[in-house]
């Protein structure tokens, strides 16, 4: 019993680890970016990550859609890649600008 277990264990972990599909060739799905990764010297491991969500470190868009670390944010949530400390961005909500009443 622990055997069959431990065989269900791994293979779970297997099949969620291959549900990140490589980007270098393919385009990422809906919500989500393609980041490179350093594997080794010069070498890069592209990859598909979900959008940023609130407060998640991001990048701002860029045309070729390809990130260093961190993917922009889910637009369609109301977040937009914001300045919030030192040399850092994160996912906050678009600030509207509001209307004063003039009485």
């Amino acid at each position: 019993m622990k055997f069959a277990v431990c065989i269900a264990f791994s293979l779970l972990v297997c099949v969620a680890a291959q549900s990140e599909t490589t980007c270098g060739n393919q385009e990422c799905r809906p919500n989500s970016c393609c980041i490179k990764r350093k594997v080794g010297p010069g070498n890069s491991d592209p990859r598909c990550h979900p959008l940023g969500k609130q407060d998640n470190p991001c990048e701002e868009p860029n045309a070729e859609n390809l990130y260093e670390q961190h993917c922009p944010c889910e637009t369609e949530t109301g977040l937009s890649c914001v300045k919030v400390e030192d040399k850092q961005l994160r996912c906050k909500p678009i600030e509207t600008p509001t209307e004063e009443s003039t009485t």
